[in-house]
């Protein structure tokens, strides 16, 4: 018995023991066949190898014959070969691994500038099938004459379909991703604003539900981990630390100064000192772009009004008809907006206490002051012998004071947080302010208002409450860690800039194209050029 029958022998009685005798020898067989397999595979390409070699020498002794002895036994050689092979070449795995021992050539030469073309690719199926041994007519061995001229000509052949069956491929390949492509850049312009939204908040410190950046189901899935819920919440405790310092960064405060009315009403101050010299600039006009500005602040209440007419506001009805004079003296416009922003301050207090028609007041009475320093911006622009510095300095202060009256608005006296759901309720915001704005639009439940800690949640410690009580093992305790922990993985920097949106074509489709442009024609030389070899031409 030989080595190997014995350790087939042992395998068998081994796997005997384990599986039963008919389970074992299936195994066995199958094991025998993959490795018979694998011989075939390498053989074949062995014989392929050895046939270029052969082949090519036999077309140069050919070319010039008489150059050793050697020529005198190489055609009883390549006879002897071809009978020889034929048992491994009968084979699938034999069949393939000789075609691709051929292959190889043909894919180097694939990558020579010029040569993958229909006609570059026709040479090289010609070359290979020319370098291709062919056997003589042999009574004794039972070998036939084969014609290199037909190996050539099939090789060419094997080229040219090659290339082109290639080319069809690719472009199959290379239509999807256009289609592909075409679909993302679509996507991608539909999503330019919200993505954009994505990318300052990230950049600026937010973070978001992982299902709210890119909602795909692996995110969701990923976001049900830790709670959906839950997951909100952790982020706008981690998001209200940002809020506050961008609130600071707009006012030009420290990054870590606490806001209070206190601090804003000294930076309103110190800007609001313009106004006095606005008060002297005399008449100021109304234009079209105020007249369509305030029917925007107005039209929402008016339309209100019409059908509930109980909900009547009387100031936003006195302001409505004041506010239809032609011009305005600049002193009392001063007077008024400073008496519309102290009313607005007072308002905002009962709204935050759910009184919804001070709410509504305070909203309309913002827009209006909005409006009003607007119009006096562009009269200013106007009017003849105004310091341009003023003109400056006013553009320039307006904005701050006005950042001040909506961070104002947007505060929480007891904590000195920024509530950003009250600060985005404002008409005009800029620069920081809008950013916190723009990511509360975007994602309200992750910029919500949050009072208490949020790092085992009353929801975690329910839930593993009720599977502990229903399995009695002890063990389910580690979720109420579980949770907490996949939501801070989620919600760290790296993991919320590894997911941002990307509208990337299907890379493997391109690869598979510029594969099958070159691996087609090749494999085609391949197999036309070893078929009298293989015996399909007999």
């Amino acid at each position: 018995m030989s080595e190997i029958d014995d350790a087939i022998a042992k395998k068998l009685e081994r796997l005997t023991t384990l599986v039963g005798s008919d389970k074992a020898q299936e195994i066995v067989n199958q094991d025998i066949k993959r490795k018979e397999n694998e011989g075939n595979l390498v053989a074949g390409a062995k014989i392929g190898f050895r046939n270029l070699g052969l082949g090519t020498e036999q077309f140069i002794r050919g070319l010039v014959p008489g150059v050793s002895e050697r020529e005198k036994n190489l055609q009883n050689i390549i006879n002897e070969n071809a009978i020889k092979d034929k048992q491994v070449l009968s084979t699938g795995y034999g069949t393939a691994g000789n075609i691709g021992a051929t292959v190889l050539p043909a894919l180097a030469t694939a990558a020579i500038p010029g040569v993958n073309t229909v006609t570059g690719m026709a040479a090289t199926g010609a070359l290979l099938g020319a370098a291709q041994p062919t056997t003589s007519q042999d009574e004794t061995l039972g070998t036939e004459d084969q014609s290199r001229l037909i190996n050539t000509g099939i090789g060419a052949g094997g080229g040219v379909i090659g290339k082109i069956g290639g080319d069809k491929i690719a472009k199959v390949l290379q239509n999807r991703i256009a289609t592909s492509g075409g679909k993302l850049n679509k996507l991608k312009l539909q999503n330019q604003v919200k993505d954009q939204t994505i990318k300052t908040a990230s950049e600026n410190g937010y973070v978001l539900p992982p299902s709210q950046i890119n909602p795909s189901t692996t995110q969701k899935i990923v976001e049900g981990v830790g709670g959906k819920i839950q997951t909100a919440q952790s982020a706008s405790i981690k998001n209200q630390k940002v809020t506050n310092k961008l609130a600071n960064k707009a006012l030009g405060l420290d990054e870590d100064t606490v806001i209070t009315q206190k601090v804003l009403e000294e930076i309103r101050s110190e800007a609001g000192q313009v106004y006095d010299d606005i008060a002297k600039v005399g008449t100021i006009y109304k234009d079209d772009v105020f007249v369509n500005n305030l029917k925007t602040t107005f039209d929402d209440y008016t339309d209100m009004i019409i059908e509930f007419p109980d909900r009547k506001i009387p100031a936003i009805d006195n302001l409505i008809k004041n506010l239809n004079s032609e011009n305005f003296d600049s002193k009392n416009l001063v007077r008024v907006i400073k008496m519309l922003n102290r009313e607005n301050k007072t308002l905002y207090k009962g709204a935050s206490q759910g009184d919804t028609i001070k709410e509504l007041q305070a909203g309309i009475q913002g827009n209006v002051v909005d409006d009003l320093l607007n119009l006096i911006g562009r009269n200013l622009d106007d009017i003849e012998g105004v310091d341009k510095a003023l003109i400056e300095t006013f553009n320039k202060n307006k904005i701050i004071i006005a950042k001040t009256h909506a961070v104002g608005n947007a505060l929480d006296d007891s904590t000195s947080n920024i509530v950003a759901g009250k600060l985005a309720k404002n008409k005009f915001l800029t620069d920081e302010l809008k950013i916190i704005a723009d990511t509360f639009n975007l994602s309200p439940k992750s910029l919500q208002k949050i009072n208490q800690s949020m790092s085992v949640s009353a929801a975690d410690t329910l839930m593993s409450a009720g599977m502990l009580a229903a399995t009695g093992n002890p063990a389910v305790v580690g979720y109420m860690a579980a949770r907490p922990a996949a939501r801070a993985g989620m919600l760290s920097s790296a993991y919320q800039k590894m997911i941002q949106p990307k509208y990337n074509t299907n890379n493997i489709l391109n690869k598979l194209g510029l594969l099958a442009n070159k691996t087609t024609p090749a494999v085609s030389i391949g197999a036309g050029a070893t078929q009298q070899n293989r015996g399909l031409l007999e």
